[in-house]
Order: C-alpha cells, then structure tokens, then sequence
C-alpha cells in the first residue's frame, strides 16, 4: 500500500491483529511496489500480498515476473483491494472487505492465470511490460494521461469519465490493429485478458485470463456519437454490440499510429504505441474464493 493515507494505518492495525509473521511494506513512491515484490522473491519469500488497486498490483506482478532468484510456479500472490476501482479483484471474485479478503488468503485455492505482455517496439533495445486485466491504445489511454489527480480523489472511479469525455473532444489520431485474422483502422482499442473494465462494467462478456487469449475491443470512431453509445453498452454489459465496435479475439496483436499514442495498463500509462501484445507470456498463481 501507500506509505500515507487512511487505508494503509487500518490495514496496519488490521495486521496487528493477526497471530502470522507478516511485514507491511508500504510504496514511498511511483514503481517502489515493483521494486519491493522482486526484492521480496529474491529474499526467498514464495507468498507475495499486494494490499492495493489495479495499478499496484500491476507493479507487484511486474517485479514477481522480473526476479532471477526463483522458479515462478513457486510463487503465489494474492490481493487485498484496497484501490479506486479494484477490477482484477472483482475478476477473481474477491471481496472488498479487508476480513474477508484476508479469510480468502489464508484459505482459498490457488489458480493459474495468463499474464501478458506488452514489448514496446520503437525503442533501440527491447523493452516490455506485463498487464492482468487491461491494457488500451487512444482514447482511453489519453484520458489516464490527463486525469487529475485531485478529481480522482473527490470522485473516485467517475473522474475517469470525467477525463475520458475530455479526451473524446481532442483529436484522435488514427491507429491500425495488426491481428491473427484481420488488419483494422480505429481511434480506440481496448484489449481484456479478463471480463470487466473500469470497475463492475463486463466490457468483454467471453474473457477468460486462462485461456491463452486476448479480447480485443475496436471502436473505429471515438467521437461523442460513439461516447454516447459506449456508455449505454457499458450500463448495459453490451458494449460489444454497440455501432462502429468490432469484438474479437487473438494470441497476439499488433497496434501502431504515425504519431506517438499514449498507452494504458491496468488504469496506469505506461507508453506510446507501436505496441505487440501478447496474450499468455508467462502463467501465474494467484489465490481466489
């Protein structure tokens, strides 16, 4: 969790109420959650917490992949959703109460799930990041990059929309998807290794994250008419059936634009396009109900 704030002195006063050898490791800054997750698996540790959202798991999950010292199918993680919209928890069926979700830690199976991952593909050498639930190209990715922080805090997950109608008003540049089965244009494109996005909205009605594939969400135009009707598909867990989107799924894909496009994983920017994704680079073993 975050060094300061509210949530990381109840889950420390939660902890000291357990009867386990347990350390809080709390992040000082952007990244440090990587840093502590592959630090702590280098040490030996084999059963990683991430006590946070979608972006601090992303980061743990990223330093658990990153370590040398060893074998991923020895470590296990599990989540305390303590963030804005915790969607990978809800992914796994997780619930948002700290007792709960504790019980279901020291209890629950574990499960291996596909982790996928993003090479970054103008740089002079290769460079790569892993997502869980979500990554995004355009619209999206450009109203993460502009969210403010202190509209977040007041509105929690709905600064988002804020932001995101924002970046529906600017200018959209054109980006092409490269898949298995097709070669498209579109101003928007989403990409689920799971079923919902943004909180409780199933975007992607068919994802599953253990089935070695990415669902991938085209919308050909991001203007206000297409705003409109994403967010009726959105309320209505039938944004695939919205006009001008296309659903499909794939192994990998390929996404570039002639100019530089901001990137989202899980929630976070991370990036500009050209971008291959690939569906299961890597498996992982996370706790569930």
């Amino acid at each position: 969790p975050k060094a300061k704030g509210g949530k990381t002195r109840k889950l420390q006063a939660f902890i000291n109420t357990l009867n386990a050898s347990i350390e809080l490791l709390p992040t000082q800054r952007p990244g440090h959650a990587e840093v502590l997750a592959r630090d702590a698996v280098n040490s030996g540790i084999k059963k990683i917490i991430a006590a946070g959202g979608d972006g601090t798991i992303n980061e743990v999950v990223n330093g658990l992949l990153s370590s040398t010292k060893q074998e991923l199918d020895q470590i296990v993680l599990g989540v305390l959703p303590s963030g804005t919209a915790n969607v990978f928890a809800k992914e796994l069926g997780l619930p948002t109460d700290i007792k709960d979700a504790w019980s279901i830690i020291c209890s629950g199976k574990t499960k291996s799930i596909d982790i996928p991952r993003v090479e970054y593909l103008d740089s002079d050498s290769p460079t790569y990041r892993y997502f869980i639930q979500l990554a995004g190209a355009g619209v999206d990715a450009k109203a993460v990059q502009d969210l403010n922080l202190s509209l977040k805090e007041k509105l929690g997950k709905f600064a988002y929309l804020v932001s995101l109608a924002r970046a529906v008003s600017s200018s959209k540049p054109k980006l092409q998807v490269k898949l298995e089965s097709a070669q498209l244009q579109a101003e928007q494109v989403l990409i689920g290794n799971g079923r919902y996005y943004a909180g409780s909205f199933k975007v992607f009605p068919l994802a599953k994250n253990d089935d070695g594939l990415l669902d991938i969400i085209i919308l050909r135009k991001a203007n206000w008419f297409g705003f409109v009707f994403g967010l009726i598909g959105l309320a209505s867990h039938k944004l695939y059936k919205m006009p001008g989107i296309t659903m499909l799924r794939t192994h990998q894909a390929h996404i570039e634009s002639a100019t530089k496009v901001p990137v989202e994983l899980d929630g976070e920017l991370a990036g500009t396009l050209p971008i291959k994704l690939i569906a299961r680079s890597q498996r992982l073993k996370v706790i569930i109900p």
